[in-house]
């Protein structure tokens, strides 16, 4: 009986950490590398990339706007892109990581220093959606 809701307890908990966004505001950025500022994913199917092309002033623009967001809502409510562009940031107050961000404004951060580390936090920038659209 313990066991069970031991387990419970546990699915719950997992549960809430898909469905509700981390308490994470990109803190201002102090450096930006773009590793590639355009490529598709394999399973892109008929999408022209072209178009879109990150540079290291629209990565700022992302982190200065974007907002955190569940992984459920990135999953099963956001625009998917097979464009995307890959780089790493370093932050002012120290903490830096890898991200992926997509053609419609939708991220991915995995943080390898601070409260976060080697967490993916997934970010939404509204602001940057329409960018290549």
């Amino acid at each position: 009986m313990l066991a069970g809701l031991i387990l419970h307890g546990l699915a719950q908990a997992q549960d809430a950490t898909y469905y509700q966004a981390p308490a994470f505001k990109p803190p201002a950025v102090a450096k930006i590398e773009v590793d590639k500022s355009s490529q598709k994913s394999d399973v892109g199917g008929d999408e022209n990339c072209s178009s879109f092309v990150m540079t290291p002033m629209l990565v700022r623009q992302f982190f200065q706007h974007a907002k955190a967001v569940s992984e459920h809502r990135r999953m099963h409510e956001l625009d998917w892109s097979a464009c995307h562009a890959e780089g790493r940031v370093t932050f002012v107050d120290g903490q830096s990581g890898a991200w992926m961000i997509t053609r419609y404004g939708v991220g991915a951060l995995t943080l390898s220093s601070g409260r976060f580390k080697d967490k993916t936090i997934f970010l939404l920038c509204v602001k940057c959606e329409e960018w290549n659209r």
